[in-house]
Parts: structure tokens; C-alpha cells; sequence
């Protein structure tokens, strides 16, 4: 049970993770009149960034240079690209439309949008829903009462001068239908999943 449910929260953790895989690793600044290609990391507040047509936005901004039609569906959900023109905010992940667009940096790599997004989705996931709480609560009583009573089936078998290994695997066979372990296991796995695979789709819980 242990490793399954290991691997079911590391595929839940991973889907979390890959939303980070949205924001470009670089960003093309101008400064000192100079354009360079700088990591996202040294991006500091108030540094002009070039984004290129059909590229993912690097930083959360203010657009101050040029429109375009901005799909912001890793954010926020919305299936239909919007409209920015100058003033308009504009988000870390996103992914800009057909037109050359030019913004000032207003929050750093590790404040943006998308990392709150993290942020959000990971605490959602340490959070216990009341489905899980009910079904601990069932199988801490569940799972050894199961256990007992396949043990006892087993020694009624035996009294009854059914072989013992007849007996066991009669004993084994009710273990797996009973099957405590996928109870306990499925509900926090597939909240888990469920939240991080509502993530990915730009959908937050």
C-alpha cells in the first residue's frame, strides 16, 4: 500500500510541478537602451521586457508597448484569447498572440500569478476533504477488524479439518475482496489527482 500510494502522490506532485514548466526560463530585458537575454531569476521590478509573437510571457506585467490577443488559459481557464492593448495587465505563462509587445516587470519570478497558482494548489492538496476524513475514520476501525476476522476465518477452517493451505488462500481470497488498503488508498489519491489535474487545465480548487 505504501509504495502505491507513494507513487500516486508523486504523479499528483509532478502534474503540480509542470505547471511551473510554463514560464520561460528567459526573458529579452532592454536596458541601457541595450537588449540582453537575462535569466527570469535576475528580473528585478520596472525592467522592460520584449516578447516575441507566439511566445510564452516570461513575468507578470503592465503592457506598454504595442496589443495583441494574450491566451490566458493556463491561468485563468478562459478557452478564448483576450485583447491587451497599453495598460493592460498581463500574466507570467501566458502566451502571447500575434503582435510584437513590449511590458514593465511589476512582480518578481517567485511572486507572480503562477507561482501563487502553485502555491494555492499545493496547500489545497495538504488539506484533508471531508470524504477523506470520513473514510480514515471508517478504515481505522475497517482494516483491523478485517484482518481479525480473516484470521479467525482461517482457524474456523481448520477446526473444521479444512486443509490449511485450502484455508489460506479461502482467507486470502476474502482479504482482496474486503480490500481495506484500496479504500484508505483510493479517496486521498484521487482528490489528489483531481486537484492537480484541475490545475493543469487552468481550473483552481
Amino acid at each position: 500500500r505504501v509504495g502505491l500510494e507513494e507513487m500516486a502522490l508523486d504523479k499528483a506532485r509532478n502534474a503540480v510541478r509542470a505547471l511551473g514548466q510554463l514560464t520561460p526560463k528567459t526573458a529579452i530585458v532592454r536596458r541601457n537602451d541595450k537588449e540582453e537575454e537575462l535569466s527570469i531569476d535576475n528580473l528585478v521590478i520596472d525592467d522592460v521586457v520584449l516578447i516575441k509573437p507566439g511566445a510564452r510571457i516570461p513575468a507578470d506585467g503592465t503592457l506598454i508597448t504595442g496589443s495583441s490577443a494574450i491566451d490566458q488559459s493556463p491561468i485563468t481557464g478562459e478557452s478564448v484569447p483576450v485583447e491587451k492593448s497599453s495598460g493592460d495587465k498581463v500574466f507570467a505563462g501566458t502566451v502571447n498572440g500575434e503582435g510584437a509587445i513590449e511590458i514593465k516587470v511589476t512582480r518578481l519570478s517567485k511572486d507572480n500569478t503562477l507561482a501563487k497558482v502553485m502555491q494555492l494548489v499545493e496547500e489545497a492538496q495538504s488539506q484533508k476533504t471531508i470524504s477523506e476524513k470520513m473514510t480514515e475514520s471508517f478504515t481505522r476501525k475497517f482494516v483491523p477488524a478485517v484482518l481479525i476476522g480473516d484470521v479467525i476465518f482461517v482457524v474456523i477452517q481448520v477446526l473444521f479439518s479444512i486443509p490449511l493451505h485450502t484455508a489460506f488462500l479461502r482467507a486470502m481470497t476474502v482479504l482482496v475482496a474486503a480490500s481495506p488498503c484500496a479504500l484508505a488508498l483510493g479517496t486521498p489519491s484521487a482528490m489528489l489527482s483531481a486537484i492537480a489535474r484541475a490545475a493543469s487545465k487552468g481550473i483552481l480548487v
